[in-house]
């Protein structure tokens, strides 16, 4: 099951109509009840829900990872705010994200088991500046990567991308998170080319203010209120991108070390 799932979410992505493109997707499977999600509270929130909450006989949790192509990436790379195509491939992404996760639930209900996303959790609480439900620690717990200072995963694909999941009682032979740092500061001590880029100084070797983030996505905010017409018609004016912390750096697209 999980080569046919597999297969299913890269043939998915391929035939998607989008005018965003992606590079080969990367899944993994993990432990719903395993060592790394069953602290999933003491890794990333004590609000952070937990694979049961989703559905009660949760086995495993399905993560998959969307990578950018290397022009969107580089374009992003410039000076100024995100690029017009980061706008529209953050818009086209996230609905790619539901389409996607809605068509596994399917194929797994097909298969005759049960399945659902986590969305009542993963709704952006405005006041801390998260939600209850992280993709990306989803996709940390199936082996997918290692986080950076960039606060992203840098899977062997690299951390410029997206990330899903979806949570189901199919048993599988699980992936097991990698004990191995793929950030270059984190492992050698050298890098942190993305907390030197970073608009708002919020990346930092002891931390990271989501606040300070903040303040970067609200002036893009305010600059493409004042140009809609960027948008091409594909992005809602009131989106609120940066990106730049995963945009032309040394693990943007494959893992560095």
């Amino acid at each position: 099951m999980k080569d046919a799932i597999t297969s299913f979410v890269k043939e998915y992505v391929d035939k998607y109509p989008a005018e965003t493109e992606w590079r080969t997707p990367l899944v993994g499977f993990a432990e719903a009840n395993g060592e790394y999600l069953s602290k999933i509270r003491q890794i990333t929130d004590a609000n952070h829900a937990e694979p049961r909450q989703v559905i009660p006989d949760a086995e495993t949790v399905i993560a998959f990872f969307l990578p950018f192509t290397e022009e969107l990436c580089m374009g992003n790379a410039k000076p100024g705010a995100e690029s017009q195509a980061w706008a529209v491939a953050y818009e086209e992404t996230n609905n790619l994200i539901k389409d996607l996760s809605c068509a596994i639930v399917e194929f797994l209900k097909k298969q005759g088991w049960h399945a659902a996303l986590p969305d009542p959790y993963t709704n952006y609480e405005e006041e801390v500046l998260r939600s209850r439900w992280s993709h990306r620690h989803m996709a940390a717990a199936a082996g997918l990567g290692t986080f950076g200072i960039n606060q992203m995963l840098i899977t062997k694909e690299g951390c410029c991308g997206r990330y899903g999941s979806v949570v189901t009682n199919l048993p599988v032979e699980w992936d097991k998170p990698l004990q191995r740092e793929l950030c270059l500061y984190k492992r050698l001590g050298t890098c942190l080319r993305c907390a030197s880029v970073c608009p708002t100084g919020a990346l930092r070797p002891d931390g990271y203010d989501r606040f300070l983030c903040n303040e970067a996505l609200c002036r893009n905010e305010e600059l493409y209120n004042q140009e809609p017409h960027v948008y091409k018609g594909l992005v809602p004016q009131d989106t609120d991108l940066c990106g730049k912390c995963s945009s032309g750096m040394p693990c943007s697209l494959r893992a560095p070390i």
